[in-house]
């Protein structure tokens, strides 16, 4: 072998652990890559984390392994990905507008430049369900409801701050209806909480509680979003709250986040990884099991989503909720 001047260099460089970034990402992913779902096991978000993580490692060499640290709303888990090597093995899976609530209702030591942005996998609607014996057929009914009691209706929401209280509070403050928003710990109490009709209506990402719907203990108010993509057809066609003159469009979508000292190229494979396990059979399968097909997002509109539902959100933050409590 013949060793040139600036291929010795490099070794000595690699010796010292001075080798650049760009070097180093050529082998990238040689280790396994730690997925950090800042929530505890078995939600939503976590249940996409899990079917991700299998779809990268059965469309490529790598290793994927989910951490579940949850704490503070999603804090905990994205500081703790923040803080980690930003080398592209430690990332994070989480919600969109679950990462841009709790910035907009907390004081958090990071902000979306904080970032950089991989892309997104699959995006749901949030919606307004109520449970079937309160006789709800349409969010005008509950919304009717609450003028007739005024704050005697209620409407559960999964955590005080979210983005199902920004709808909530968004539909309060638009409507003029008084109704009484109630904040659960986490949308798995909510869900409890609508099955045992302790509260009146709900916020709650799609397709949760799809079950419950289809056996007919659950019924659908309205959608902040369209329902096209939903596995289940009867309700693809639920009316937008915009149709009662609600102007909120509220999703989430769940997509992988990095440091943002990671380098380019490194996240460069990262994101062809990502996109080809988004785009898998697998994955699509996966989609019709969770009932809601995915949709890839690359990350440029990724970011452009993020930073579009920070100010929305701080927007209904700054004039309709602090207005109301």
């Amino acid at each position: 072998m013949t060793f040139t001047r600036s291929s010795c260099a490099a070794l000595v460089l690699l010796g010292l652990g001075l080798l650049p970034a760009t070097a180093s990402a050529q082998n990238y992913p040689s280790d396994t890559i730690h997925m950090i779902v800042p929530t505890n096991a078995g939600g939503g978000t976590d249940t996409i984390g899990r079917a991700v993580a299998a779809a990268i490692e059965e469309t490529s060499d790598a290793s994927v392994v989910v951490d579940n640290i949850a704490g503070a709303s999603g804090t905990t888990g994205t500081i703790a990905m923040l803080q980690a090597e930003a080398d592209g093995y430690t990332i994070l899976l989480y919600g969109s507008s679950d990462l841009t609530s709790f910035m907009t209702f907390q004081e958090v030591p990071f902000t979306l430049d904080d970032f950089k942005y991989v892309g997104g996998v699959i995006a749901t609607p949030t919606w307004v369900v109520a449970n079937s014996a309160r006789g709800y057929k349409t969010i005008d009914d509950l919304l009717d409801a609450a003028r007739d009691e005024p704050n005697q209706v209620t409407i559960g929401v999964g955590g005080a701050a979210g983005a199902h209280a920004i709808v909530a509070h968004a539909i309060v403050g638009l409507s003029e209806a008084p109704l009484r928003v109630v904040a659960y710990q986490a949308g798995a109490q909510l869900r409890k909480g609508l099955l045992a009709n302790e509260v009146d209506a709900g916020v709650i990402h799609s397709p949760i509680m799809l079950d419950a719907i289809k056996n007919g203990d659950i019924n659908v108010l309205a959608t902040a979003g369209p329902l096209d993509r939903i596995g289940y057809a009867p309700l693809r066609d639920t009316p937008l709250l915009k149709a009662s003159g609600l102007d909120i469009d509220v999703g989430v979508t769940r997509g992988v986040y990095v440091s943002k000292d990671t380098p380019d190229e490194v996240v460069a494979k990262l994101t062809e990884m990502l996109k080809t396990a988004a785009e898998s059979e697998s994955f699509a399968a996966f989609g019709e099991k969770f009932s809601f097909a995915p949709a890839w997002m690359p990350p440029e509109e990724f970011e452009a989503l993020l930073r579009e539902e920070r100010s929305t959100f701080q927007d209904v933050y700054d004039n309709i909720i602090t207005k109301n409590q």
